[in-house]
């Protein structure tokens, strides 16, 4: 299954990307993002509803969180961004050209390879060692992220779902 990344969400989601911020940090008892962003600007009606429940009292903040409550999407952003090069890297094609009519029964099938597969093929290893190369990659960027904002690597993996949560359960956040 594909994982899904903030670069893969809707436009309209990535436009209203300070509010998916600012309420995410409303629901992990920070109230100011979500306060300024109301005064300064109209609320899009993505978001209305989920506003009047906030203030009708219906929606509660509930949570709290080792990672400020307003840096939480945005280092998730970062966080995700990152994985998505890795993945992009290990699922890319590469297109290998026509091949030449002397060998073309041979590259037929091998016109488009993966860049895992064609990296593979050019420094002679198999293709699983780039993949496990990159599979210890990713896991790098959640250790070196959980060890620098001082959590552990399951709390950075909730942040990442909870983002990709807001992304696949749009709208509303």
């Amino acid at each position: 299954m594909k994982t899904t990344h903030w670069a893969d969400a809707p436009q309209r989601f990535k436009d209203l990307w300070p509010w998916v911020i600012a309420l995410d940090s409303w629901l992990y008892r920070d109230e100011a993002p979500l306060a300024e962003l109301i005064e300064k600007e109209d609320i899009p009606k993505e978001f209305k509803s989920t506003i009047a429940q906030i203030i009708s009292g219906k929606r509660k903040q509930n949570k709290k969180t080792k990672i400020p409550a307003n840096e939480r999407m945005k280092i998730a952003e970062a966080i995700d961004f990152n994985l998505y090069l890795i993945d992009t890297f290990c699922h890319a094609k590469v297109d290998k050209g026509q091949p030449d009519e002397a060998d073309e029964a041979d590259e037929a099938d091998e016109a488009e390879l993966s860049l895992c597969a064609h990296i593979a093929d050019r420094d002679g290893v198999e293709p699983y060692e780039v993949m496990k190369y990159l599979y210890r990659q990713h896991q790098e960027v959640l250790k070196n992220a959980a060890s620098q904002l001082d959590v552990s690597v399951e709390t950075i993996k909730n942040l990442l779902r909870d983002m990709r949560s807001y992304i696949k359960n749009w709208p509303p956040v």
